[in-house]
């Protein structure tokens, strides 16, 4: 879904196949995918090492 998905446009039959998209994806993969994604935009000069799909690791200086 997106931005350009108006209320109206969303019914059970369009939750149903976006949790079986989700389903399929993976909840690991897709929190993994999202917090590299986040670490990325919040602190784009860190090195991070995975440590598994549920945590990460990271190295360095963070400013905040």
């Amino acid at each position: 879904m997106g931005e350009e998905v108006r209320p109206e446009q969303l019914n059970d039959d369009e939750l149903g196949r976006a949790l079986d998209d989700l389903y399929d994806y993976g909840a690991d993969g897709l929190f993994r995918d999202l917090a590299a994604h986040a670490r990325g935009e919040a602190w784009p000069h860190l090195a991070v090492c995975p440590a598994g799909c549920d945590q990460f690791f990271i190295r360095g200086r963070v400013r905040l």
